[in-house]
């Protein structure tokens, strides 16, 4: 026999309980109070007499339900709504609470109930996956031991099966050769472009935009690499594109596709090319240069002993690089005359203004298109005089005689070569 009671000496209200073995259970205790214990044997004979069995406490009423969590395991982005995919595996976690929110303390938690979308609510039996394509509503909740049942809760999630697509675009020389590969210059600028469709509502988004040059980025050997930002772009140690890239001279496959952001992964495309020395599309550039004596203003000015240059660079593809095949030939003419293969130096005569007519030739047959330059050609020095105001004796040398009170002034004046009063 068993028996309990809020008195040591057990003078009060006594509970007791028939013990089968080792195991008897007590009811009609008040929650919250300490209980001592004493127990007898009993067999056919009699009944022995009582010993202490120490003491209990009974626990305070659970007046609280529990708490669920839902938790998802990757892959996984983004919040209300969570962006899952079918791999995506869900898990349930509940607490039971006693008397105050966090205690733990509660009865425990009899059952876990979860539904999908428009499903009835039903026992959750362990980790869970979403397999359709879209927009779902996952409802939860958990019941103790005292019949207290949770608020139902609820999480919105995205189920994204659809991969991005992803486009190349190319800038700058471009071409096929005879099996219809992609022929490009070394100076053709290489632009990736990734968009993630909306599936059934939903699209995650891209995540990532990956290239390799010359290794297949899914073969063992570039998966295993270690992926690191210092190393060099587009090799299977930095897959990820950030930005425009050339390829240098030869023959290459470019592999590249992209990710959303829970990770499912574009078409691979391979694209095999060829590249070539950038090919000259643009004519040579030619400036005329004065030598001394010369002076330029609104009119470039010159003399009969002004040395005369022509200076041509090439360019290739860009104006201003520099980097064409070459200049051939640099034709000149003056005042209309035919033009003829320049050869330096070049100098004009015949004061007043004349015309310097001239364009250059590449090695590629490309002409660039005439300029004109006018020059003055000034022969005839400036004309001074002196004027003297005031006492002025000329002496039988032909010299000034003035005072210290006599004004001196002297004026100069340079006919306009070019006959325009300039």
């Amino acid at each position: 026999m068993l028996e309990a009671s809020a008195a040591p000496d057990f003078t009060g209200d006594i509970f007791s309980a028939t013990v089968q073995a080792t195991n008897g259970t007590i009811t009609g205790l008040a929650a919250g109070i300490t209980y001592y214990l004493r127990v007898a044997a009993t067999n056919a004979v009699g009944s022995s007499p009582y010993a202490g069995a120490g003491t209990t406490a009974s626990l305070p009423a659970d007046e609280r339900p529990p708490r669920t969590v839902l938790s998802a395991g990757p892959p996984q982005y983004a919040s209300e709504p969570l962006y899952v995919t079918d791999k995506t595996t869900f898990t349930l976690a509940a607490v039971d609470d006693l008397a105050a929110e966090g205690d733990g303390l509660g009865l425990g938690v009899a059952q876990m109930l979860v539904a999908v979308d428009a499903a009835p609510a039903a026992s959750y039996a362990g980790m869970f996956s979403l397999s359709a394509e879209g927009l779902h509503t996952i409802s939860y909740h958990s019941v103790d031991f005292s019949g207290h049942a949770e608020v139902a809760q609820s999480s919105q999630v995205a189920v994204d099966l659809t991969p991005p697509e992803t486009t190349l675009h190319l800038e700058g020389y471009s071409s096929s050769d005879a099996q219809g590969n992609l022929v490009v210059s070394n100076r053709t600028q290489f632009t990736l472009f990734a968009v993630d469709p909306v599936s059934q509502d939903v699209a995650s988004g891209v995540g990532a935009v990956h290239y390799v040059i010359d290794n297949n980025p899914f073969d063992p050997a570039c998966l295993a690499e270690q992926q690191s930002p210092e190393a060099p772009p587009g090799t299977c140690a930095n897959k990820t594109y950030d930005g425009q890239f050339t390829l240098a001279l030869g023959t290459h496959t470019l592999y590249y596709y992209s990710e959303d952001s829970v990770g499912n992964c574009g078409v691979v495309h391979a694209v095999p090319l060829t590249v070539t020395p950038p090919a000259d599309t643009l004519p040579p550039r030619t400036s005329l240069h004065a030598g001394i004596p010369s002076f330029s203003a609104a009119t470039l000015y010159a003399t009969g002993t002004t040395p005369f240059s022509f200076i041509a660079a090439d360019d290739l593809v860009d104006s201003g690089d520099a980097a064409g095949v070459g200049v051939a030939q640099t034709y000149v003419s003056a005042d209309g005359a035919s033009s003829a293969l320049y050869a330096w130096p070049l100098s004009l005569s015949g004061e007043g203004q004349h015309v310097f007519s001239f364009y250059s030739t590449d090695w590629a047959g490309h002409q660039e298109s005439t300029q004109t330059v006018a020059v003055a050609l000034d022969l005839t020095p400036p004309a001074s005089s002196l004027q003297a105001q005031g006492a002025v004796i000329q002496d039988e040398l032909g010299s000034l005689l003035v005072s210290s009170e006599t004004l001196l002034s002297i004026s100069s004046a340079d006919p306009d070569p070019t006959g325009q009063g300039a």
